[in-house]
């Protein structure tokens, strides 16, 4: 009897013993994964603290400033650095808290500057399907080196000719430029909406954007780039030197002097012509309005963007 107390003594102690180191494991598996949530946490808080800093970054170097910052967010601290590389802006930002392993993330971005280009292919370009009405012996269109009149190329060349096919062969004399008389070519097609917005966003003083539907009758002069969101009638003596691009239907009436566009005429929509009116292409003046927009506009894009 005495012997079967040991040896159940002695299995009680060895179970107690087992508890015991399970206890512990367990204990040490709890702090082992709260210790891996935290630091799961803190590395979230880095990150979004790292990716926060580099949008912060891109704001200060678009209006101007160098892009280095030093902050916090989160909790976790932030430094960004910035380098120039031929052009190419390399921003490297490290959100690190010494207090929390967990809470480091370090990256580096590469930005380029936003380019507006200003397309030089016409004194007209007109979207596919647009719908053309010239009418008047006063009117001239003149491409100059380049199309009086052009639209999207297609490798079927249906854009070309449904545009040729609505001029009439007697005003071909009035469409002058490369391959006159009739003036008429396809290029590669012209994304209107989308050179619409990058001038919409543009900073430069010389850009009027007007939402909606435009009038304008008179004697008027204007320059720089005129943007019309919906449909711009224009009817007098009116004289404007630059582009203008609109994204719904073009009605030009001149009256007793002529109504003259010097530069480029983008369209979305219809154009309709009558009276006395020259649209006449000058490329000395685009190449003018690019530079000018390009050196107002700071904005950049991110190119690639990696962590370390």
């Amino acid at each position: 009897m005495k012997r079967n107390s040991g040896v159940a003594l002695l299995i009680v102690l060895i179970l107690t013993m087992l508890l015991a180191a399970m206890a512990g494991a367990l204990v040490t598996f709890g702090q082992t994964v709260a210790k891996a949530s935290r630091a799961s946490v803190w590395h979230t808080k880095a990150f979004y603290s790292a990716e926060g800093a580099l949008a912060q970054s891109l704001v200060n170097l678009r209006l101007g400033g160098s892009g280095e910052l030093v902050g916090s967010t989160n909790g976790v601290p932030y430094t960004v650095t910035t380098s120039d590389d031929d052009g190419t802006t390399l921003i490297h930002v490290l959100a690190h808290k010494d207090e929390e392993p967990g809470a480091h993330y370090e990256l580096n971005a590469w930005a380029v500057p936003i380019v507006i280009d200003i397309p030089q292919v016409a004194a007209i370009y007109t979207e596919p399907g647009s719908t053309l009405t010239l009418n008047g012996d006063a009117l001239t269109l003149d491409g100059d080196t380049t199309f009086a009149l052009a639209t999207a190329y297609d490798e079927a060349g249906e854009n070309y000719e449904a545009l040729m096919y609505q001029i009439d062969v007697d005003r071909y004399d009035q469409l002058q430029g490369l391959e006159e008389p009739g003036s008429i070519g396809d290029v590669d097609p012209i994304d209107v909406p989308a050179l619409f917005a990058s001038l919409k966003a543009s900073p430069w003083g010389g850009i009027v954007h007007h939402e909606g539907n435009l009038r304008l009758s008179g004697n008027l002069e204007g320059s720089g780039v005129l943007l019309v969101s919906g449909d711009l009638s224009i009817a007098g003596s009116y004289t404007f030197d630059g582009l203008v691009i609109v994204l719904g239907d073009v009605k030009l009436t001149g009256g007793g002097d002529s109504l003259s566009i010097l530069g480029a005429l983008l369209t979305a929509g219809d154009f309709i012509v009558s009276g006395s009116v020259e649209v006449l292409y000058d490329g000395e003046i685009l190449t003018e309005l690019e530079t000018l927009v390009n050196e107002a506009t700071t904005a950049l894009r991110l190119v690639a963007q990696v962590s370390v």
